[in-house]
């Protein structure tokens, strides 16, 4: 059996809605692959990926293991994300579009700064953590 590891890119995700990650995430360890992700799910998104993981579990999918490193701000950053996130982006964008008659596209992005593992837990079978890095034990 092969192993497969997906990396993604924290712009790849932010173009995709909390939804659309956590069903391509859900999908992709079903289909036991690794997904490595650049940046952190925020607490809500992660809570989501395990309920839905436990209503998916059987026989064949035994659950999932995830493991994220870094993503945690401090106070100055918490205040400024937190500033950043009330700004009625759409509202702007819809003002602009009708000024200039062009449309606008943005899109935040929601993962915060780090890394996160996402793998089948019968294919994980060890993590070590340390404070800045972590090594997994893979067995196919």
């Amino acid at each position: 059996m092969k192993l497969e590891i997906d990396f993604i890119s924290s712009e790849s995700f932010a173009e995709k809605s909390p939804k659309e990650r956590l069903d391509f995430i859900l999908k992709s360890v079903k289909r036991n692959r690794i997904i490595v992700i650049e940046g952190v799910l925020k607490p809500k998104e992660q809570m989501k990926l395990i309920e839905d993981t436990m209503k998916s579990i059987d026989e064949k999918f035994t659950g999932i293991e995830v493991y994220s490193l870094g993503g945690k701000t401090g106070y100055p950053e918490l205040i400024f994300q937190k500033f950043i996130d009330s700004i009625p982006i759409e509202r702007i964008l819809k003002i602009l579009e009708s000024l200039t008659g062009k449309k606008f596209k943005f899109r935040r992005n929601s993962l915060r700064r780090g890394i996160t593992l996402i793998g089948p837990s019968k294919i994980i079978k060890k993590i070590k953590r340390g404070k800045k890095s972590f090594s997994v034990l893979a067995e196919v």
